[in-house]
């Protein structure tokens, strides 16, 4: 990768500067064997990234928030490794459990990449707009894939929906990567003026996408992927029909999905089970936990924790997470398919839903919502009859003017949880 960097034509850009990728082996050292970085969205950040993959050393991308302690314990743990491979350190985004340290080697990484841009067609012409934070896999994945095509990234760091839409206007964007809730803020702000012919696609992951999201946008493209598949596994295709683009689409290049039962026996197209995947940049299994290596990793796949199906095209419809589906009054429910539809409901801007324990039901659905009057509950839980069975319906909503995200834009299940335990 060493050599790309030197050849490279191409840009890292902020609002401040604008500098030469070529430029930056010559400005800066190599990085320092498992150096650790909280990286923000500059230049000077992804400087580091790409160093540490040119001169094949490693370097641990620790979260946004990380304190003091959780700094210390995972530089004491790289401290425990002998003999670190090369690549990128990084941890799960522990949006609903404890995340989880693991090594993108180096390779892989750039085999993925090379990947992704085959499948987008990625060309020296292209400009990413990186606005997903460097320690989540989606944001990072974009510096390689912009190195090895030639193309330039515009790197911004916590830009409200209006600035973003500015950026995307008046700059020469191709092509980003969003999660959902951002699209769906960009939506908003847009208030229905389309998004420019040049953006050629928008890759929207890192949670459920509802279809009415990328409806509203031709340019939107749903994939799946995780941080151990080192980032996308499927991604619907440029040329999509109207059948794929209702799907998270079909495996890429060096990738493969199948859907298993609990026995992890191959199901026949259209039935619903586990989600297992391989990818050209998947992780080798979790840095010293072997026992959650040997329940996630079997056999050269990546055993997710997401319920899909796959349909006779080949494209994956995930359903949503294991742990996003609850048991109340004998009855299963998907969290995700209720959030789904609530966001449809007028005056909703964002929807959260949890599962809470209660002593008659097992447990409940409560939902959490972002919207400026809670005197609507009433009326949104009568909107839901028509849309789903009453043992799904929320039994209890809450209404917030701002629901809690992650610094990379997910929603902050655990803290939406606390939301209602300290009601």
């Amino acid at each position: 990768m060493l050599d790309e960097l030197r050849r490279s034509r191409a840009f890292l850009q902020d609002s401040d500067a604008r500098v030469a990728i070529a430029d930056l082996i010559a400005s800066s050292p190599s990085a320092k064997p498992v150096e650790t970085l909280a990286p923000s969205n500059t230049i000077a950040d992804a400087q580091k990234i790409l160093l540490a993959l040119a001169g094949n050393s490693s370097l641990a991308l620790l979260h946004g928030r990380v304190d003091s302690r959780e700094r210390v314990a995972v530089e004491s743990r790289l401290k425990a490794l002998r003999h670190p491979d090369a690549g990128l350190f990084m941890t799960s985004s522990g949006s609903t459990g404890e995340p989880k340290l693991m090594l993108l080697e180096t390779e892989r990484i750039i085999s993925h990449a090379q990947a992704v841009n085959t499948h987008l067609s990625a060309h020296s012409g292209d400009c990413w707009l990186a606005c997903l934070p460097f320690y989540h896999v989606g944001g990072m994945a974009i510096l390689p894939r912009a190195v090895l095509s030639g193309a330039s990234v515009r790197i911004t760091g916590n830009a409200n929906a209006a600035e973003l839409s500015r950026i995307i206007d008046e700059e020469p964007i191709t092509l980003a990567s969003l999660v959902p809730t951002v699209l769906r803020r960009l939506i908003a702000v847009r208030n229905g003026r389309p998004f420019p012919d040049r953006l050629r696609a928008i890759l929207v992951g890192g949670g459920p996408v509802p279809l009415n999201l990328t409806e509203q946008v031709p340019q939107a493209l749903r994939t799946y992927g995780m941080t151990e598949a080192g980032s996308m596994v499927t991604c619907v295709s440029l040329a999509a029909d109207a059948a794929e683009r209702a799907s998270s689409g079909r495996a890429i290049g060096g990738a493969a999905v199948r859907v298993v039962n609990d026995e992890f026996q191959d199901l026949p197209c259209g039935e619903t089970g586990r989600i297992l995947v391989q990818s050209a940049g998947m992780v080798s299994g979790y840095v010293d936990d072997v026992n959650q290596t040997a329940l996630v990793f079997c056999e050269g796949w990546i055993a997710s924790e997401d319920v899909g199906l796959l349909d006779s095209s080949g494209c994956l419809h995930v359903l949503g997470r294991k742990d996003r589906i609850i048991i109340s009054g004998g009855e299963n429910i998907a969290l995700d398919e209720i959030e789904s539809a609530l966001r449809e409901l007028p005056d909703i801007r964002e929807a959260a839903c949890i599962g809470l324990e209660d002593e008659e039901w097992g447990q409940i659905v409560a939902a959490a919502v972002e919207a400026e009057r809670s005197s609507l509950s009433s009326e949104w839980v009568s909107m839901l009859r028509e849309r789903l069975p009453g043992f799904k319906l929320p039994r209890r909503i809450l209404t917030t003017g701002s629901l809690p995200h992650l610094p990379n834009g997910k929603l902050d299940y655990r803290a939406v949880r606390e939301l209602f335990l300290n009601q």
